[in-house]
């Protein structure tokens, strides 16, 4: 699944299983060719559960990692990176 960006924010609905378990914590993973290049400001990730969102200096900062996943590179956010707002 792909998402959008609208408004300088990636937009991307994800199911609450799709968290990365690898990490301490779990983590969210990025794809960098949905964004290299492109005006984003904010990632935001939507599930049945809550919505995350992280700033792009966060993605940028060297507490998060890439990672090639079936020849595609990953940008890797630890979920502690991320602001959380439950939806129910």
């Amino acid at each position: 699944m792909h998402g959008i960006i609208q408004n300088q924010e990636y937009i991307k609905h994800e199911k609450e299983s799709g968290k990365l378990r690898f990490v301490k914590g779990g983590a969210w993973s990025l794809n960098v060719q949905e964004y290299a290049g492109k005006p984003v400001r904010r990632f935001v990730y939507i599930t049945e559960k809550a919505r995350y969102s992280v700033p792009m200096e966060t993605v940028a900062s060297s507490k998060c990692f890439n990672r090639d996943f079936q020849g595609e590179k990953k940008r890797i956010v630890p979920l502690s990176l991320w602001q959380v707002e439950q939806l129910n």
